[in-house]
């Protein structure tokens, strides 16, 4: 037991593998090898490394937690996630794949409830930082408001009946500004 006791194995661990070093005359040397190899996974399952210092800095790629591997510590499954913080993808039928849908859709996007805009350009802002307003809050009138329903033909007949009717035609997904405006590329 000696020669345990400098290793990082918890006790369960020891006891688990002293008691397979036990009976290691009884058992053929393949059940012997099952055994261990079982121990072993069992130890690095339920085990993480300790973290000895955490760098924090402002650009998330740049955050580190330094650990220590010799010293490991019991994983800690009581700490339970946040079911706000997790996304999962509801997978496709063989319907959606024949319609053409290349991705499953999390379900935070299905949980948008119909003709409500503000939350789907919520959800396109948090899903897609670097996505202008303006252009989340076209997808969302897409999928969830006045845009949903528009196709060629449609937009097609509303110009139509606009100009019989001597109106002039403004389309629903664009606003037409005027004026002086200064464009920068950064």
């Amino acid at each position: 037991m000696s020669e345990l006791d400098g290793t990082s194995f918890i006790e369960d661990n020891k006891e688990m593998l002293l008691t397979i070093l036990e009976n290691i005359d009884d058992k053929p040397r393949e059940d012997v090898k099952k055994e261990l190899v079982d121990c072993l996974e069992h130890y690095g399952n339920n085990q993480e490394p300790t973290i000895v210092a955490t760098a924090i800095h402002d650009n998330p790629a740049a955050c580190y937690d330094f650990v220590r591997l010799d010293k490991p510590k019991k994983k800690n499954y009581n700490d339970l996630v946040d079911g706000l913080k997790v996304d999962y993808n509801i997978p496709r039928d063989e319907n959606a794949i024949s319609r053409g849908f290349k991705e499953d859709l999390p379900i935070s996007f299905l949980s948008i409830q119909d003709g409500d805009v503000e939350k789907g350009k919520i959800w396109y802002l948090q899903r897609f930082p670097k996505l202008p307003p303006e252009m989340a809050d076209l997808l969302a009138r897409y999928n969830w408001g006045d845009l949903k329903y528009q196709t060629k033909k449609k937009i097609k007949n509303d110009k139509k009946k606009a100009l019989k009717r001597g109106k002039k035609y403004e389309p629903l997904a664009f606003s037409i500004k005027t004026g002086k405006f200064k464009v920068q590329f950064d």
